[in-house]
């Protein structure tokens, strides 16, 4: 009897090894994933804030030129209208289908001379 006490001992002792072995080798595991999860994330987190920063800047840039380009039309209209003005009382009885006309032909006269 004494063998199977001490064969059934060293089973005793032998599945507590093993199991504080896997107990241990699975904590290991989890720890190194996690520090490779979360220096992922971090990473990903510094990455969308860049991204982030990005936007904002292009953003600016994008109101910045709408902007800009708005206070160029207003120019161009502003000047469209104060040479068309001098044009229309030079001939009062001309109409706007008229005015349109000439002035297609003036553009495609300066087109053909520079072309």
């Amino acid at each position: 009897m004494e063998v199977s006490v001490s064969v059934s001992f060293f089973q005793d002792e032998l599945a507590s090894t093993i199991e504080h072995a896997v107990k241990a080798a699975v904590d290991t595991v989890l720890c190194q994933i996690t520090k490779v999860v979360g220096g992922k994330f971090t990473e990903f987190q510094m990455e969308m804030a860049g991204k982030e920063k990005e936007n904002e800047s292009l953003k600016l840039r994008l109101e910045i030129s709408e902007s800009e380009l708005k206070a160029v039309r207003e120019c161009m209209n502003a000047a469209d209208a104060d040479i068309k003005q001098p044009l229309r009382n030079m001939n009062p009885d001309c109409n706007e289908q008229d005015f349109q006309r000439n002035e297609n032909q003036g553009l495609l006269q300066v087109k053909l001379h520079l072309g």
